[in-house]
């Protein structure tokens, strides 16, 4: 019997499709705890392996509080949180899998939360944030690096962290999906 070695490569474009979307951005205005007016310009998007084959990914619905001041880190703070049923790879049929108990669980768990516990400037002149991540009911500490740079309109934020997607019961045990995944973050504040 002879093989045809194109079929699985056919079957898993179908099953899985093929990413290359743009990060995309969402823009929200929302009070502070001072009352004051922001415009937060947000994309959040991530980056994981699907059976090998690179998947580009990202979230809309974010809403919080950014309190951050460089001069004043012990008062600055991070409180915000994205929608878990807007994940969006690119692939509606990928998506609404994603959307199920198994993965992010969007009916039980309708938020992704992150709060700062911690911020600090490291030696090299950027920043350290620690948060607690929740991501489908559970919590976990995450820290990273991150960029700040100050606009004439406000400033803009950019970091990236890793996070094991066992940790948060994210896939179950889907022997084809990496378990690393890699989060970026880019705000834009307006005040």
């Amino acid at each position: 019997m002879k093989t045809n070695f194109l079929t699985l490569p056919i079957i898993l474009f179908f099953m899985f499709g093929f990413s290359f979307s743009n990060p995309s951005s969402s823009e929200e205005t929302f009070s502070t705890n001072n009352e004051v007016k922001q415009t937060i310009i947000s994309s959040i998007t991530f980056k994981i392996k699907n059976a090998g084959i690179g998947v580009d990914g990202s979230f809309k619905g974010f809403k919080g509080t950014i309190n951050f001041d460089p001069n004043n880190l012990n008062g600055s703070n991070f409180d915000v949180s994205v929608a878990s049923k807007t994940v969006d790879t690119d692939n509606n049929t990928r998506d609404n899998h994603l959307r199920k108990d198994e993965y992010f669980g969007v009916e039980k768990h309708p938020r992704i939360s992150m709060k700062s516990t911690k911020i600090e400037k490291t030696d090299d002149g950027k920043y350290k944030a620690t948060f607690d991540l929740t991501l489908k009911g559970k919590t976990k500490s995450v820290s990273f690096p991150f960029l700040y740079n100050k606009t004439s309109a406000g400033y803009t934020l950019k970091g990236s962290f890793e996070i094991d997607r066992r940790d948060y019961g994210v896939g179950g045990s889907s022997w084809i999906l990496s378990d690393d995944v890699k989060v970026y973050i880019n705000l834009e504040v307006k005040k």
